[in-house]
């Protein structure tokens, strides 16, 4: 285990774009089974990330606000500390590139990004804000160009699901939500999650509320909004739009 590669994989941002970095560590995992593979993460999703049967450690980004000097040096420190042989941004921005550069990772991996890629030195020209593709196509096309600059041929992507529950657990907590919010067992449940971190081309909370008036047209639904950490206004922004909708709409955020 002395001999043991260890890769950092970076994805410190929403919860809803970890998810969508799950295929590139199942990727990674089968492609390198004998790699230590560690997760760079907010405390907020390193729940999620515990489940994640191919992320060996977790590695917590407690990002510093207004104090960026500090706030750098603290996490080169920590992975520094790690002793990683490569790191792989899956999410690429300045202050962790600068924190990769100077923890003095020798291959560093990300997308050609803005003043993030001068710390970079193995980039790959992404265009993300174009929404070409799926966001987690991107995290596995950064996944492929490590395994490339390793001369190893690429293994076939691991087939979803990429995370399952027990469907007697499921089925428990389903009827708890039912019972608490008073919704008739053999009602249809929409969730809508308006957030968005900015990344991606989002519907405007008018479009959402107005997609939701066109399926309460059609059907007898109850609709979930859910929302993360600094989207509550949008959420209950929707909220109020979708009270003036005539069927019987259930709103919660979550």
């Amino acid at each position: 285990m002395a001999n043991t590669k260890k890769i950092l994989v970076i994805r410190n941002d929403k919860l809803g774009d970890f998810m969508l970095a799950w295929p590139a560590f199942a990727l990674l995992k089968q492609q390198y089974p004998d790699y230590e593979i560690t997760a760079l993460v907010p405390a907020y999703t390193a729940p999620m990330a515990e489940q994640c049967e191919w992320i060996d450690r977790i590695l917590i980004d407690t990002k510093i606000r207004d104090a960026s000097i500090k706030d750098i040096l603290g996490l080169s420190g920590k992975i520094k500390a790690g002793h990683f042989d490569a790191s792989i941004s899956l999410f690429s921005e300045a202050r962790t590139a600068i924190a990769l550069w100077l923890a003095g990772i020798k291959t560093r991996v990300g997308p050609a990004t803005k003043l993030a890629q001068l710390f970079l030195n193995k980039r790959l020209q992404q265009k993300r804000s174009l929404s070409l593709k799926p966001e987690y196509e991107y995290n596995l096309d950064l996944a492929r160009y490590y395994i490339q600059l390793n001369s190893d041929i690429c293994s076939a992507i691991p087939q979803p699901p990429y995370l399952t529950f027990d469907r007697t657990e499921i089925h428990e907590l389903k009827h708890k939500y039912l019972d608490h919010y008073r919704i008739p067992e053999a009602a249809k449940i929409i969730i809508i999650h308006p957030g968005s971190g900015g990344s991606a081309i989002n519907l405007s909370i008018e479009q959402y509320a107005a997609l939701a008036q066109k399926i309460a047209d059609q059907c007898h639904v109850f609709f979930v909004i859910t929302c993360g950490p600094g989207e509550q206004q949008t959420a209950e922004k929707l909220s109020g739009l979708l009270a003036a909708v005539d069927h019987c709409v259930h709103q919660s955020t979550d």
